[in-house]
């Protein structure tokens, strides 16, 4: 207690409470190390603000009180400017939540609240008790979040396993193993509902992938609506009500369950038991990150500002950063720098897939999940950086589509070509276009299947869903016996508030294979 009464924590304690709070409430899709840069630039930070507004007052109290002060109004700044606009704050024809009057606005309540600290504020002992002990208790609900979250983690890693049909699979024959290739292209909508909704025919595509051997499923669609809830269906082989046990329901907050579904996957596990090594590549979105596979493939130039350091910046005055450094069309400076890691992080898994046959031993199953043609729109329709424009969903997401179509025969061909034995290759969309555009625009999906030495029109049907892809290739390559489920659709307008589709989307959207 005397410590607290003699020893100005709460600058700092308020200075790494946005930092804290803002990482509970997103812990579920970050890594655990997120916050640490974070973390450590406020509190070099603030110790610098202290140290010269103590040497200007000679005064260790006003100089912490003044710098816990200017810290709640430096991460209140953004999320209050743009609340303003919302609720009309207007003197006559002024909108104060534009940046010429919000600025000097927020610069004159700083001003004004330094001139009370120095002249008001009382400075003896119990005054600093009592904000330090304000401070330390705002750090109690966000560390109570994390903590509980780790433990409800650790749990769901120690109990959960997935639930699969029992099966003991084995080699056909004396024949060498395929590398079998999972390559996800996120949110890459089907082929017909494209050129419905942009008016982009991407035909050409689809007969290259058929030229080189693919089925092209041409009435297929996702059996999930967003990406955590489709992966984890579709590498467990199954629907989330048989796995999930009772734990997706509308509005649990808690992703561990699936997190560890995800992670543990029936499909990882199969493989395993037939000798493949585990390969996949670090990505953006955290739980897509297989830390512990057998060869993890890391971006090395992934080292500028992170989304959640990016989330950050914005609840601040870091959001003139962009007008410093005179950049056109009003685009957030961070938010660039974001995309143009995205975007160099995107070709670099392009040219390392290519690089997988001859650098990993065989068999290997490779997991290959690339953030494109999913927003932001970054990537010209020949491949040129766009993360500077403002782009929409027309011509952004068609040029998009564009580019990775043109490289993905490519870089089959180099897969193929490199591959000792003809490989198994599976091409799918995890959930359709990103947009509000509900079942007719999210559902369908591309899902294409090279399966060499097999007859695939007899494997395979144009309404398959990913939920039977890997009962296919461990009944065809593996003698596994899994029976083919129902192919059936599952909208989620919010977390884990599911709706089954499928009647709606058999019925009222109409499929024109290509």
């Amino acid at each position: 207690m005397k410590f607290l009464r003699r020893v100005p924590l709460h600058p700092f304690i308020i200075g790494i409470f946005p930092v804290i709070s803002l990482f509970a409430h997103n812990q579920s899709q970050l890594e655990p190390d997120a916050p640490w840069r974070s973390l450590a630039i406020v509190l070099v930070g603030t110790a610098i603000v202290f140290g010269l507004l103590r040497w200007i007052f000679r005064d260790w109290t006003v100089a912490g009180f003044i710098t816990t002060y200017a810290s709640v109004l430096f991460f209140v700044y953004g999320p209050i400017k743009d609340a303003m606009p919302l609720h009309n704050f207007q003197i006559g024809s002024i909108n104060l939540g534009t940046g010429a009057y919000f600025l000097p606005l927020w610069l004159l309540v700083l001003a004004l609240g330094i001139w009370l600290i120095v002249r008001k504020v009382p400075r003896g002992e119990t005054s600093l008790l009592i904000v330090n002990c304000m401070a330390l208790s705002t750090l109690i609900l966000p560390l109570i979040s994390i903590t509980s979250y780790a433990i409800s983690h650790l749990k769901a890693s120690a109990t959960t396993q997935p639930i699969t049909q029992p099966n003991t699979l084995v080699r056909q024959g004396s024949t060498a193993l395929p590398d079998v290739y999972y390559i996800i292209l996120d949110g890459h909508g089907r082929s017909d509902t494209i050129e419905r909704e942009f008016g982009y025919d991407n035909s050409a595509f689809l007969a290259a992938l058929r030229k080189q051997g693919f089925y092209v499923a041409g009435c297929s669609t996702s059996n999930y609506s967003n990406t955590i809830m489709s992966m984890t269906s579709s590498l467990n082989m199954n629907y989330l009500s048989a796995i999930g046990k009772g734990w997706f329901v509308a509005g649990n907050q808690d992703d561990s369950e699936i997190l560890n579904l995800l992670k543990n996957n029936a499909v990882r596990q199969y493989f395993h038991q037939l000798g493949y090594a585990f390969v996949t590549f670090q990505s953006e979105f955290p739980f897509l990150n297989f830390t512990d596979s057998d060869v993890y493939i890391p971006f090395s130039g992934q080292k500028g500002i992170q989304p959640f350091e990016l989330l950050l910046i914005q609840q601040t005055p870091g959001i003139y950063l962009n007008a410093i450094a005179k950049i056109a069309n009003d685009q957030f400076l961070p938010e660039i720098i974001a995309k143009k890691e995205r975007y160099d992080h995107t070709l670099f898994m392009l040219d390392e897939l290519t690089r997988i046959p001859t650098s990993v031993q065989s068999p290997k199953f490779v997991y290959a999940h690339l953030i494109i043609p999913h927003v932001p729109y970054i990537f010209g329709p020949n491949g040129e950086f766009n993360g500077g424009e403002n782009l929409s969903d027309v011509p952004g997401y068609p040029d998009q589509v564009q580019y990775i179509d043109s490289r993905i025969p490519e870089i089959v061909q180099e897969i193929i070509s490199r591959s000792k034995t003809p490989p198994v290759i599976i091409i799918q969309g995890d959930h359709g276009f990103y947009e509000t555009g509900g079942v007719q625009k999210r559902m369908p999906i591309l899902n294409a299947y090279y399966l060499p030495g097999t007859n695939s029109n007899k494997l395979l049907y144009p309404t398959i869903t990913p939920v039977n892809t890997f009962r296919v290739i461990f009944n065809t390559y593996f003698n596994g016996h899994f029976d083919l489920l129902p192919d059936q659709n599952y909208y989620s307008p919010d977390k884990y508030d599911i709706y089954n589709v499928t009647f709606y989307q058999n019925k009222s959207i109409e499929c024109s294979p290509k």
